[in-house]
């Protein structure tokens, strides 16, 4: 058949050839979405949550609230509701943790010394204060008149706690800055050691991050997360290390944004 300058056997491999390549276009794209969508940072296995939520990203106030779940198919329950707390004179941003790194548009990275509490998902380590305590369920960190928290990002002992007297073998006190964590007063009597930046340390990328006491609501914080004292040790108390305890801390956009994808409760 002749006229429109093509027979209609030669016709029908371009009818057929377009869908298949259009359908397989399709399923790459959404493969490699598939692929590259976050995943929720929480461990399987972690049994107890503590999620703080601040009121904006540049704001200083909101509140926490802790949730537990007998098993990792059990629902979340809470346990305290909307316990008031106060983070970074400036705000909030993304730090480095559990989470995937910028996996939340319109905040800033976390660095050393921007007054900025770190957002994401974070493991809770041990707990420290000034005095003895044996009757917690989590690893305890004295703090004594020479501990420190090294925040001088030139050292090799960046975001580390340690005693400078008590360094190993040849390795020398090589930090110019530091928080001396017994001379803090009311605010380190108690807390929890929050594992931001760590495996690996990025020097820089902020350090010595806390959950730790308030001196009240009115007040905000270099970086960390404060709340009131009688709270905090009801908090610590209720851990265990056995449940694998983790803290989480967004805005309130972005605790919307983030539930369904974290599987938050």
């Amino acid at each position: 058949m002749k006229g429109n300058g093509y027979t209609v056997a030669s016709y029908q491999p371009k009818n057929i050839m377009m869908p298949r390549f259009v359908f397989g276009l399709l399923a790459s794209v959404l493969f490699l979405i598939s692929c590259s969508a976050p995943k929720s940072p929480i461990p399987a296995d972690s049994l107890q949550l503590l999620v703080a939520i601040a009121d904006s990203v540049n704001g200083t106030t909101g509140y926490l609230s802790s949730y537990e779940r007998e098993t990792v198919q059990s629902a979340w329950k809470e346990i305290e509701h909307k316990i008031p707390i106060v983070i970074g004179k400036r705000g909030l941003a993304w730090g480095k943790g559990l989470h995937q790194e910028k996996e939340m548009p319109g905040m800033g990275i976390k660095k050393e010394g921007d007054g900025r509490s770190p957002a994401g998902a974070f493991e809770v380590g041990e707990v420290f204060g000034y005095a003895p305590n044996d009757s917690i369920n989590m690893p305890y960190l004295l703090l004594e008149a020479l501990t420190e928290c090294v925040d001088d990002k030139t050292s090799n002992h960046y975001n580390q706690i340690l005693k400078a007297v008590e360094l190993p073998g040849d390795e020398k006190m090589d930090w110019k800055s530091s928080e001396k964590m017994r001379e803090m007063g009311v605010y380190y009597e108690q807390g929890l050691i929050i594992k931001h930046n760590e495996n690996p340390i990025i020097k820089g990328g902020g350090s010595c991050i806390f959950l730790h006491n308030w001196s009240g609501p009115e007040s905000s914080t270099a970086g960390c997360t404060a709340m009131e004292p009688e709270k905090l040790t009801q908090i610590i108390q209720w851990l265990s290390v056995q449940r694998d305890p983790v803290f989480v801390l967004l805005t309130q956009a972005d605790y919307k944004l983030m539930k369904p994808i974290w599987d938050l409760p």
